[in-house]
């Protein structure tokens, strides 16, 4: 009743094995959320963290990127790359590419809190510790802050003061 009708397809989505071949990375699937959102090259993305670093300059760099696609909302994509900080990985064509990980689906759980929806999702992973910012929900319309809240700041924000293991920048 309702909602979008997805293709149906089987995949087999366990841990690696020890080989360390691209086939024996795990499955990942990566579904965008309930708004269109725009993917950009990955390599493009992977030279400014390269040469300019989760900077001020960095992520005015990333907001000059031209996008590769834009990719329509509540699109899957099933992918074997490696976890990638504030990004997930999706792909424009056969080109891989990378769209902000709080426009997708991607390392989230969704539940009920009293009368409302809350989403829940890992933003990063710095020195084996998750990083876990909570919205309010709606299926139709995604996510929205929650009053009040301080949440990390995305790839093309501004990074936020300090960070680093151990407290330094």
């Amino acid at each position: 009743m309702g909602g979008p009708a997805w293709p149906r397809r089987v995949i087999a989505v366990q841990a690696p094995d020890q080989s360390g071949d691209d086939e024996s990375r795990p499955r990942r699937v990566v579904r965008i959320g309930p708004r269109a959102t725009r993917a950009y090259r990955a390599s493009d993305v992977a030279r400014i963290y390269e040469t300019l670093g989760e900077t001020r300059a960095g992520a005015a760099a990333l907001r000059r990127l031209d996008p590769l696609c834009d990719v329509a909302a509540d699109r899957v994509f099933v992918t074997r790359a490696p976890y990638q900080g504030p990004w997930a990985a999706v792909t424009c064509g056969d080109e891989p590419a990378l769209v902000p990980l709080t426009d997708t689906l991607f390392l989230t759980i969704v539940r009920r809190h009293g009368r409302e929806i809350r989403l829940y999702q890992i933003v990063r992973v710095m020195c084996d510790m998750p990083s876990i910012d909570e919205w309010l929900y709606d299926v139709r319309a995604g996510r929205r802050p929650i009053p009040g809240a301080t949440y990390l700041p995305g790839p093309l924000d501004d990074p936020a003061a300090g960070g680093g293991c151990g407290g330094r920048s």
